[in-house]
């Protein structure tokens, strides 16, 4: 049954992962004068427009990602008791982080006044 299981796990997480996979690119990318090439992974801004990072403080995060794991924790206790309360806190925590640093990357487009 256990081999089942697995079997059918994996075989989901190849069918709905694949697609997100990044594939060739046909057409040579377009500069736009960004200083770092990730940012044109998010498209460009609008005219009169620049890119930038956010940057969220260290303290907000540590506050938000243990605030995150408790209710991870608190969920987890509450369907697995204490193994399952370690595993919530640690991906309540974890989730957050993943959240924010994703957020964070993209940044934001704000006017060019010159």
């Amino acid at each position: 049954m256990k081999q089942i299981l697995s079997t059918l796990l994996l075989i989901t997480t190849f069918a709905l992962f694949m697609p997100m996979l990044p594939t060739p690119v046909l057409a040579a990318p377009v500069n736009r004068g960004w200083t770092t090439a990730e940012f044109n992974d998010f498209g460009g801004c609008p005219r009169g427009t620049y890119r930038v990072r956010k940057h969220t403080r260290t303290k907000k995060k540590v506050i938000n990602s243990a605030i995150a794991g408790g209710v991870g924790a608190a969920l987890g206790g509450a369907l697995g008791g204490g193994r399952g309360a370690l595993a919530g806190a640690g991906i309540g925590a974890g989730g957050y982080l993943t959240y924010r640093y994703v957020k964070d990357r993209h940044g934001r487009c704000v006017r060019r006044y010159a």
